[in-house]
């Protein structure tokens, strides 16, 4: 059932859950903090995704771990999570991609420029140097580069079996 609550989650829009997600937070204490800033961005996409990916992994790994005597936590720790490895890294990259590009709850959750993020701030910068578009690109460079630079970096390597093996081209 909570799974099916966390789907239903994934089908209504961010901008209808603003109005009681400010709320929330503002009751909570968290506006204006890292942690109020971050919290939104944890959606049921993560949980869907995980347990998809986990249903996949074989019985008969979880059952050989447990006939040689492997407790339940052991069986997670040394059989599960290194198979799950590439989705943990794949929900790590959408996760951050989408609070890279979040504007909408910073714009709302924000009053202070020092928790401004990339994105916020840019659209800040454009109404302080009108006249200077050439700062407001120089600005925007981070913003549109930052995101892509890992995976350019990572084209170097072949990830098989949860291993990153370097080509040799």
């Amino acid at each position: 059932v909570l799974f099916w609550v966390f789907l239903a989650s994934m089908m209504v829009p961010v901008q209808a859950t603003l109005i009681p997600l400010y709320s929330i937070m503002r009751q909570l204490g968290l506006l204006n903090t890292a942690f109020g800033l971050a919290l939104p961005i944890v959606t049921g996409f993560g949980v869907f995704l995980m347990k998809q990916f986990a249903e996949g992994i074989p019985d008969e790994l979880v059952e050989a771990a447990r006939i040689d005597g492997a407790p339940d936590r052991m069986v997670f720790l040394r059989v599960a999570v290194p198979l799950m490895r590439p989705v943990i890294i794949a929900l790590l990259i959408f996760t951050f991609l989408a609070a890279w590009n979040d504007f909408l709850w910073p714009l709302v959750s924000i009053s202070k420029n020092e928790m401004a993020t990339v994105t916020f701030a840019i659209a800040n910068l454009e109404g302080v140097h009108q006249r200077r578009r050439l700062h407001l690109l120089v600005a925007l460079l981070p913003c549109a580069c930052g995101p892509e630079s890992p995976p350019t970096y990572l084209g170097e390597y072949d990830v098989t079996d949860a291993q990153i093996v370097c080509r040799r081209d």
